[in-house]
């Protein structure tokens, strides 16, 4: 009984060795962090919309959200032509949505980007998406306004969005996943030096 009972030990302690980093690298892979909105300066006058005065804009968005938060967020270089992997060449990067919805769900996971630009009628909103690696819903956060003031039972739709340095430019904090995956990869360190120990 008692070799039965330590048979049975060593299996649980092989198969811990194993569960326990494939499941930080499992959650690692699936993580995704949370958007960062340039808040100050929050929502921005978006005319004229160009895509090289909407760049200029968000530049100058991320020298106002850093100067006045702790955080170091990295320059804009260009607008992505080919927004999450779709050919908007012909727009300058513009990923027009004609029909005006109150969100909009986008999928990291296809291509990395570093910023993206909402335009909510004719105001602009700008995150960090530099972290992200999944689907991120945004939700229209911005009132029309009447000659009484704004409509807070209305919300402006979507005219287009854009997304800026396709490229990867080099991250200050590293994300969720990041985080697990380091976690997974240390675990597995750990429990081949655990291994070597017990078979010497």
């Amino acid at each position: 009984m008692e070799r039965k009972k330590g048979n049975t030990m060593r299996s649980l302690m092989k198969c811990s060795k194993w569960a326990i980093p494939a499941g930080a690298l499992l959650l690692g892979l699936t993580a995704s962090a949370v958007p960062i909105y340039l808040d100050p300066p929050g929502q921005v006058t978006g005319s004229p919309s160009s895509p090289a005065d909407e760049l200029n804009r968000l530049k100058s968005a991320i020298i106002t959200y850093n100067t006045a938060t702790p955080a170091s967020l990295p320059a804009a270089v260009a607008i992505d032509l080919t927004p999450l992997g779709v050919d908007k060449s012909a727009d300058g990067g513009q990923f027009k949505t004609p029909s005006g919805p109150t969100s909009i769900t986008l999928d990291f996971s296809l291509e990395h980007e570093t910023y993206l630009m909402l335009k909510w009628g004719d105001i602009d909103e700008f995150f960090f998406v530099g972290n992200e690696t999944g689907s991120v819903t945004f939700t229209s956060d911005v009132h029309p306004i009447t000659p009484n003031g704004p409509n807070l039972h209305a919300f402006l739709g979507l005219s287009h969005y854009d997304l800026f340095d396709p490229k990867r430019l080099g991250r200050s904090v590293p994300d969720g996943g990041s985080s697990l995956v380091l976690l997974g990869l240390g675990l597995t360190g750990v429990s081949v030096m655990a291994r070597r120990r017990g078979n010497a």
